[in-house]
């Protein structure tokens, strides 16, 4: 499949060409460096190669032993060392069956209880149409991500709002579930914690994120649980979702200290800032690298899955 190859840059926001990577037949997220938050002079950071994983959708039309489906989150860790993070796909809804957080990975999960399969059956459904599951491949595969010195990442994109009022216990909830709290139905089980979150937003709501995320960052600190923040906004400048220059959005922080570790630049098909568009493309990514100064890295992606879907992508 194609990726951007990470390598030692030339200039301050390099872009690499695609090459074929026969190991890797899902889509990959690559990672380029921009400078570093304490100096404009200083060393760009180490380029990152992000693995989006979960989304199997290729499942319901091949057979596993195609070698077109997904592979597991082992083999993805055991077979990819370039790999340096891994974004897990993703969290569907914080309020599902129960008040607690949806999830969906494909087929890679199965329900936890049978008490939640019949509470899905009798009724009334979550309106995003998921629920909490169990995953114990993937938590043996985040065990063995981790071992290889690999971040793992959980990706929120939720189908439904998150109101400023229920932040707060959203944040509990993903604490408790996926990183340093307690919880019966943790889909990881209780011994594997992940390293970060990425939002990715795509619905019309934006209003409860940024207690969100400072809710679940105070959790982090007062556990000393080193916790990363990344968002993947539209490469549309300013994200309508995510900000900058708009009020009350996570990149609009006025806070001395930024909400959001890294931003994942989000190259698509846009006139604005699609890679078909030189000059729009070079005009966007310029925009959001100027960002340097509040964040520690700007990253771009979308990488294709194959060539033919190259147009308007990276």
């Amino acid at each position: 499949m194609a990726i951007l190859a990470p390598s030692r840059p030339r200039q301050p926001y390099p872009v690499h060409a695609p090459i074929r990577h026969p190991l890797l037949p899902f889509l990959l997220l690559a990672g380029i460096l921009c400078a570093a938050t304490t100096s404009v002079s200083a060393a760009p950071p180490s380029p990152r190669l992000i693995a989006y994983w979960g989304q199997d959708k290729a499942a319901s039309l091949y057979a596993p032993s195609s070698g077109l489906t997904e592979p597991s989150l082992t083999d993805l860790c055991t077979n990819a060392p370039g790999v340096t993070h891994v974004h897990l796909a993703s969290l569907r809804d914080f309020t599902s069956l129960g008040n607690l957080p949806a999830i969906d990975f494909s087929t890679h999960c199965t329900w936890p209880t049978d008490a939640a399969v019949d509470a899905w059956r009798s009724g009334p459904q979550p309106t995003s149409g998921f629920a909490l599951l169990r995953c114990p491949a993937v938590a043996d595969g985040i065990t063995v991500c981790q071992r290889a010195g690999k971040k793992v990442y959980l990706t929120i994109s939720p189908m439904t709002s998150l109101p400023a009022s229920q932040a707060a216990t959203a944040a509990q909830n993903v604490w408790n579930l996926f990183f340093g709290g307690t919880h019966s139905l943790r889909p990881f089980g209780s011994s594997v914690s992940l390293d970060g979150i990425d939002l990715a937003m795509r619905t019309n709501d934006y209003d409860g994120y940024p207690a969100f995320v400072m809710a679940l960052k105070q959790l982090a600190a007062a556990a000393n649980y080193p916790l990363g923040v990344t968002v993947s906004p539209r490469c549309d400048f300013p994200d309508a979702m995510i900000g900058p220059t708009y009020p009350g959005r996570l990149l609009t922080n006025t806070s001395s200290e930024p909400l959001v570790d890294t931003i994942n630049y989000f190259a698509t098909s846009s006139q604005s800032c699609s890679a078909g568009s030189p000059t729009a493309f070079a005009s966007t990514l310029a925009q959001w690298t100027t960002l340097y100064k509040y964040h520690r890295q700007v990253t771009l992606r979308h990488v294709p899955r194959s060539r033919r879907r190259v147009r308007g992508l990276l």
